[in-house]
């Protein structure tokens, strides 16, 4: 959501030296509290939408921030905070990747001649999880000053694809898998190379004879075996088995397609070189138990760790139905399995949120779904479709883009109403809409806003809403919540 409201509402504009910041003093010189917003409701009344506040951030170039908060009702009483910095600060990030994934040994690589004896060299690959017994077969194959390739099916050397895992978590470190780990998930999910599974295969020898060059090409990609949850003994991992080409068979997968659970723990592994020398690995994952928890007939679309850090939440869909499964993470026990919403084959699930403790689900064909904890268990709270034909008995929010109310909100919820407030266009500082909905998806309160900052669109640098990416430690993207 935040990225598609960037692409929408965001654009970082940097200021070029002192002349650019005296120029943006002067177009907003002495408004720099002059602030406000207009509220022109559509439907309802204020009291209909709770005790909601809204947050909206906006800035000037990299120097000037404003950030206002305002409530269904009160807009005229809006709070607005003025700053002037240096300079903003750039803090963004890049999204750390699972703590613990599951891969598929490499059949697209390329390589030159290093030093060391050959026999080393295929050791060193088949460590790096490269499928080089192809490339060891066209090699033995080839003569002095000779390049040979060959297009060869994987499936004459392989029975199932090599498997391996990794770990990179702040708790444990960075390690992959023992050689006895790597062989017991491979025979554990057991994916067969099918018939047909071509890969174009190019090698080198100089005129000595001396392996000089490989290359590995092979068509397709496979999915991501990813852990929802990892700490130091064991980690949940899924998959869709829908991602990838070729789709993979997953028919000899032990205890079947699902949810799974991998108890390991860290030890040194010693590996001998061909010329006798040994070398010790102290980054070495070994698996103690891996094991279905939760077999599934359909294929899971995501799955979520709750903000209590007690159960994992699967969603997932089969049958023209989108499930949600809520598994114990301490012990792997399935608490509940409850069908949420008939699902649109094509256009499933988007992305998820908590808000609170409730799950937010975002539908491809525009579809908004609330899932709340009950107990130990969940129900759906609320499901809606605020499309434009949905709304019309209503009212009209003059969005430019009805997407925007499913893919470009911020969101928050009470238990029983589900707020939106989103853009109603793609320019710099467009109005807002906010729409609250009750539990049976029907609007109870609507309103514009229109926030003065969009006057100054003329000036330079422009008025701009921050960018809800938060690459910048003085800016803050728009948010709802309630009281």
């Amino acid at each position: 959501m935040r990225k598609a409201l960037a692409l929408l509402l965001a654009a970082v504009l940097p200021l070029s030296g002192a002349a650019a910041v005296l120029g943006a003093q002067l177009v907003l010189r002495d408004r720099e509290t002059a602030v406000t917003v207009e509220e022109e409701i559509l439907y309802g009344t204020p009291e209909a939408a709770g005790d909601l506040q809204a947050v909206v951030g906006t800035h000037c170039g990299n120097n000037l921030s404003w950030l206002t908060r305002f409530s269904p009702g009160k807009a005229e009483k809006a709070e607005v905070r003025f700053a002037f910095f240096d300079a903003f600060t750039y803090t963004w990030e890049q999204p750390t990747a699972s703590p613990l994934t599951v891969d598929f040994a490499s059949t697209s690589f390329g390589g030159q001649w290093s030093s060391g004896s050959e026999e080393d060299w295929w050791a060193n690959m088949e460590h790096s999880h490269l499928m080089v017994l192809p490339i060891r077969d066209i090699a033995s194959r080839t003569g002095a000053g000779e390049e040979r390739t060959e297009t060869v099916d994987l499936s004459h050397y392989y029975d199932v694809y090599p498997l391996h895992l990794s770990i990179n978590s702040g708790t444990m470190g960075v390690y992959s898998s023992s050689v006895s780990a790597e062989e017991q998930v491979t025979d554990f999910f057991s994916f067969p190379v099918l018939h047909g599974t071509m890969a174009e295969i190019t090698v080198r020898r100089d005129e000595t004879g001396t392996l000089a060059e490989i290359n590995c090409n092979q068509d397709g990609y496979f999915p991501a075996i990813s852990a929802v949850y990892a700490d130091n003994e064991c980690a949940y991992l899924y998959f869709n088995r829908e991602d990838g080409s070729p789709s993979l068979d997953v028919s000899r997968i032990a205890g079947g397609y699902g949810l799974y659970r991998m108890d390991y723990h860290p030890a040194e592994e010693a590996v001998t070189y061909s010329d006798g020398s040994t070398a010790t690995w102290s980054d070495a994952l070994h698996l103690d138990r891996i094991e279905t928890v939760l077999p599934l007939e359909g294929t899971i679309r995501q799955a979520v760790v709750t903000p209590d850090g007690e159960k994992l939440l699967v969603l997932w869909e089969g049958d023209g139905m989108l499930h949600l499964a809520v598994v114990e993470l301490k012990s792997g026990r399935l608490v509940q399995q409850l069908d949420l919403l008939p699902i649109t084959e094509g256009l499933g699930l988007s992305e998820t949120e908590f808000l609170g403790d409730a799950l937010l689900l975002r539908l491809g064909d525009g579809t908004l779904a609330v899932a709340a904890p009950e107990g130990e268990e969940y129900r759906l709270a609320l499901s809606a479709k605020p499309t434009d034909a949905a709304l019309a008995p209503y009212l009209s929010d003059g969005v430019e883009n009805g997407r925007y109310r499913w893919n470009a909100s911020v969101t928050a919820f009470d238990g029983e109403r589900l707020a939106l407030l989103y853009p109603q266009d793609n320019s710099v500082v467009s109005p807002l809409v906010l729409l609250v909905l009750n539990a049976d998806g029907a609007p109870a309160f609507a309103a514009r806003y229109h926030h003065s900052a969009d006057d100054d669109r003329g000036g330079w640098p422009p008025v701009m809403y921050d960018d809800p990416d938060w690459r910048y430690k003085e800016q803050t993207p728009m948010y709802l919540s309630y009281s």
